[in-house]
């Protein structure tokens, strides 16, 4: 849970920094994208798994799977982001290697559901936080700007 409210809390510190770096449209998909991720993850904090409603709101995960891509599309033509593009591939090929799995195309028996779930992780949470840190260091936004 504790996740979940990092990531809506983080949904609004990217928001403000893509908004003042990059177009105004990829900062609001971005912030909407982790404010998905974030409810998706106080819902399943909320009822643990085997409960039934662990991922009853499952279309979100199309804007978690999404997010290293729009995240890739935001620092496109920032100057000092090069590292965190070339980072951002990784993110992306091992999204395109659980893709299968994720939707049931190829059997989970081949990865435990749990290493599933960590490595969807991998793949869409740790980005989230390694472009929050490099704009962290690279914008501040005044205080007080939110909107």
């Amino acid at each position: 849970m504790l996740t979940g409210i990092a990531a809506l809390a983080g949904a609004i510190g990217l928001y403000r920094a893509f908004r003042a770096t990059s177009n105004v449209v990829v900062a609001w998909l971005i912030a909407l994208s982790v404010s998905a991720t974030g409810i998706m993850s106080v819902e399943a904090g909320m009822f643990p798994l085997p409960d039934s409603r662990h991922a009853s709101w499952g279309f979100l995960v199309a804007f978690t799977i999404v997010t290293p891509l729009l995240l890739r599309i935001g620092v496109w033509k920032h100057q000092g982001a090069a590292a965190i593009r070339f980072y951002l591939i990784p993110s992306l090929a091992l999204i395109l290697v659980l893709f299968p799995f994720m939707f049931g195309v190829v059997s989970t028996t081949l990865l435990q559901p749990s290493t599933l779930q960590r490595l969807f992780a991998l793949a869409t949470f740790v980005p989230v936080g390694v472009v929050a840190y490099f704009f962290g260091r690279e914008t501040r936004v005044p205080r007080g700007q939110f909107f």
